[in-house]
């Protein structure tokens, strides 16, 4: 060790003080001199030697305390993303329980003279306008107040009937989409009857097949 050491070399000068004596090189009382400075020096080595192993252990002692000081922000981080990811995951479900609710859907054909006749299946060239009912039913988590209803009727080229003049497009998942008629409600939680006359456009000419309707409010399919 450092300390076995350096006691070895204060043993080697205490040696060649002795053998300057013996050689009459040194007075005996030059030797004294010499062996209370290398006294002194070893004491203030044994002394700094001593500080330094302390120091050692005291650092020792810090490195386990910021050890154990890096698993405890181990842990907490660990619990922070834990409580953001339950944060996010509940902020969705709040966000999700707002989504209001359409069923069931009623369609109404419409004519002219203003009479309405309901009905799932038209023929063609009887349709001059249609009427698209349903209820939207309760909901106590979503926001009260004014909502725009935007509805799609989608042919059977999956294109949506439109006419420029009367329709427009609306925001959903980040995209613009089409809209073939639209109607503004007042919500208040409570289940309410909706419905949206849609006229067909002066340019479109039914034809046979499937259409579909799709309604939208705030964004999401209801």
């Amino acid at each position: 060790s450092i300390g076995k050491i350096t006691k070895a070399k204060f043993e080697q000068k205490q040696k060649k003080i002795d053998q300057l004596v013996k050689s009459g090189k040194i007075s005996q009382q030059d030797a004294e001199r010499l062996r209370g400075k290398v006294e002194q020096l070893e004491f203030y080595i044994k002394k700094y030697q001593a500080e330094i192993d302390e120091l050692k252990i005291q650092l020792a002692e810090k490195e386990v305390k910021i050890a154990e000081m890096g698993g405890q922000i181990d842990t907490i981080t660990g619990k922070l993303s834990e409580t953001n990811r339950k944060l996010d995951e509940t902020s969705f479900k709040l966000e999700t329980a707002k989504i209001l609710n359409a069923r069931p859907f009623y369609f109404y054909r419409t004519k002219v003279s203003g009479k309405e006749i309901q009905e799932t299946s038209f023929r063609e060239g009887q349709l001059d306008g249609m009427k698209i009912c349903f209820d939207i039913n309760q909901n106590l988590a979503a926001d009260r107040g004014s909502k725009d209803i935007f509805v799609q009727v989608i042919g059977p080229d999956n294109k949506v009937i439109r006419e420029e003049s009367k329709s427009g497009f609306f925001k959903a998942n980040g995209e613009d989409l089409a809209y073939s008629s639209k109607s503004t409600i007042n919500y208040d939680r409570e289940a309410m009857k909706v419905c949206i006359n849609f006229d067909k456009p002066a340019s479109y000419d039914y034809t046979k097949g499937d259409y579909r309707v799709i309604v939208f409010c705030e964004g999401y399919d209801i």
